[in-house]
C-alpha cells in the first residue's frame, strides 16, 4: 500500500481541524500521516492529543507569524515525504472511502498525476444538500459523462473542474507545482 499524507492548513478553528481529522481516521485505507499547518494566534496542538494511538502520525506545526493560505499550503506540501498527498481544508471532509478510490488510478496509471472526484455539499450540522450537490457537480463537470481522462489538464483547469482541495496528487508534482504566493491579476471588468 502506498503511502498518503494529508495536508490540513487551518486559522483558528480547532473544531473544524478535530471533524477533518476525523474524517480520514474514518477511511479505511492505511498507512498514512496527517500534517496540520496552523495559522492560528496561539498554537492549538491540544485539539490533536486526542488522536494519539490512533496508528496515524499526525504531524503539527503552528506558524507563530501566519504564512497565509498559499504559505501554509505550500509549507505543508514541502513538508510531505510521502509519494502522495491529498489537500484537505479544514472546513472540509473526506467521504467514507475516498482515499481508497482517488488513489486507485495514480496505482494504476504512471499516467495520471492527480485523482479527484464529485463534492458533496452539506450544512454546518453536517446534513446533505443533494440539490445543490447535484447542481455543483454539474457546473463543474464532475458528472459521470466526465468520469475518467475526458478532459486535458487545461481545460480542466480552465472549466474549473479540477476542485480547490480534496484532491489526490502525486508528490513531486504538487512540490513543482505549489500555490502562487507573489505577483498581480488585473481584472477588467468593463
Amino acid at each position: 500500500m502506498a503511502l498518503v499524507s494529508v495536508c490540513i492548513p487551518t486559522r483558528n478553528r480547532p473544531q473544524l481541524v478535530r471533524a477533518a481529522i476525523e474524517s480520514v481516521l474514518r477511511q479505511g485505507y492505511r498507512p498514512l500521516e496527517i500534517l496540520v499547518g496552523d495559522d492560528s494566534d496561539s498554537p492549538e496542538p491540544s485539539c490533536l492529543s486526542e488522536y494519539e494511538g490512533s496508528g496515524i502520525t499526525i504531524r503539527y506545526q503552528w506558524n507563530k507569524v501566519p504564512k497565509g493560505q498559499a504559505g501554509n499550503v505550500n509549507a505543508l506540501l514541502t513538508a510531505v515525504q510521502t509519494p502522495y498527498v491529498l489537500l484537505l481544508h479544514d472546513d472540509d471532509l473526506l467521504l467514507p472511502g475516498a482515499l481508497r478510490h482517488l488513489l486507485e488510478p495514480l496505482e494504476h496509471s504512471a499516467d495520471i498525476v492527480a485523482a479527484f472526484g464529485k463534492q458533496q455539499l452539506i450544512t454546518h450540522e453536517g446534513a446533505l444538500l443533494p440539490e445543490e450537490s447535484e447542481a455543483l457537480n454539474k457546473d463543474y463537470y464532475r458528472t459521470s459523462e466526465f468520469a475518467g481522462s475526458r478532459l486535458s489538464a487545461l481545460e480542466s483547469a480552465l472549466v474549473q473542474q479540477f476542485p480547490n482541495d480534496g484532491y489526490l496528487v502525486r508528490t513531486a508534482a504538487a512540490q513543482r507545482t505549489l500555490y502562487r504566493t507573489d505577483g498581480k491579476v488585473h481584472c477588467c471588468p468593463k
